[in-house]
């Protein structure tokens, strides 16, 4: 029912029952949520907390494919020297901002 709610318990390798334990629930009732696609509120948010995902993207009954694309280049003087960071806002929360494509999900190498 939830492919991409598939996809990231594949790629991080977890098990229906791990997931369940993770919700407090038997496999058995995890599994049939899944099918039905009937999760309480509560559930939803622990699952968007488990795999770091949105609700669009992890209860979509479409998969939504990936893109990968390359970390943008630092600005002159904006990027990490030796493992030390030149820019003033680095290690406070900035992260570059890719350019919107539409629905996809854009990670960064």
């Amino acid at each position: 029912m939830f492919p991409n709610l598939e996809a990231e318990q594949a790629r991080n390798m977890h098990t229906n029952e791990y997931v369940a334990n993770k919700l407090g629930m038997s496999r058995q009732l995890y599994e049939k949520k899944k099918k039905s696609g009937s999760f309480k509120q509560t559930d939803i948010e622990r699952l968007l907390a488990i795999y770091g995902a949105t609700y669009k993207y992890l209860f979509s009954r479409e998969p939504i494919k990936f893109v990968i694309a390359p970390a943008p280049d630092p600005a002159p003087g904006q990027g990490m020297t030796a493992g030390t960071p030149t820019d003033a806002r680095a290690g406070q929360g900035h992260h570059p901002t890719p350019a919107a494509l539409s629905d996809d999900i854009v990670i960064f190498n």
